[in-house]
């Protein structure tokens, strides 16, 4: 039983799904209080990935990359490090939930376009494209507080998906063998 938790890391709502063999057994959002200061934030997005990783203990921690949006982007520098800082705390409470504990994680890391190729077979697809197939598959998408589908919470999902994905596609090659 492979576990999976696929992360959209951002400093103001990271997205959370975790699968077990395929299976969707827990989604959230980490969402930091805006009106805190940035070091703050960071704390509470590091204790919450901490706890997440103890609670589901993954084999596998899937976070999506910024890509190339960064490049042609016309954030301010002040969101792009932000959200190097939150990637960073990431990763940093990834390795204290290791050393902390007996699990043994691998981290990988999955360009949007990448993900968006595997899900729907379309490297430029749209957000809504990517949960409409996420619901095709049979996952129940979700839902924030006002009704609308959480876009965060659906890229976590694609992501920790096309890693699954390639796993099993690996152990079928391997199989074949």
């Amino acid at each position: 039983m492979t576990t999976i938790m696929g992360l959209d890391v951002s400093l103001v709502r990271t997205g959370v799904a975790v699968l077990s063999d395929g299976a969707l057994i827990g989604t959230d959002v980490i969402q930091t209080d805006f009106k805190a200061a940035r070091h703050a934030r960071l704390g509470q997005l590091l204790r919450r990935v901490i706890v997440m990783v103890r609670q589901y203990c993954p084999h596998i921690v899937v976070m999506e990359t910024s890509g190339a949006w960064q490049k042609l982007s016309r954030d301010s520098r002040v969101s792009v490090e932000a959200l190097a800082e939150a990637r960073g705390v990431v990763l940093a409470a990834i390795d204290w939930a290791m050393e902390h504990t007996c699990l043994n994680i691998s981290v990988v890391e999955r360009d949007c376009h990448e993900v968006r190729e595997s899900i729907c077979a379309n490297r430029n697809a749209s957000k809504q494209q990517v949960a409409e197939n996420l619901r095709l598959r049979g996952y129940v998408l979700p839902v924030m507080r006002n009704g609308k589908v959480d876009y965060d919470v659906c890229d976590a999902l694609a992501c920790a998906l096309a890693v699954w994905c390639e796993q099993r596609l690996l152990a079928m090659k391997e199989g074949e063998k």
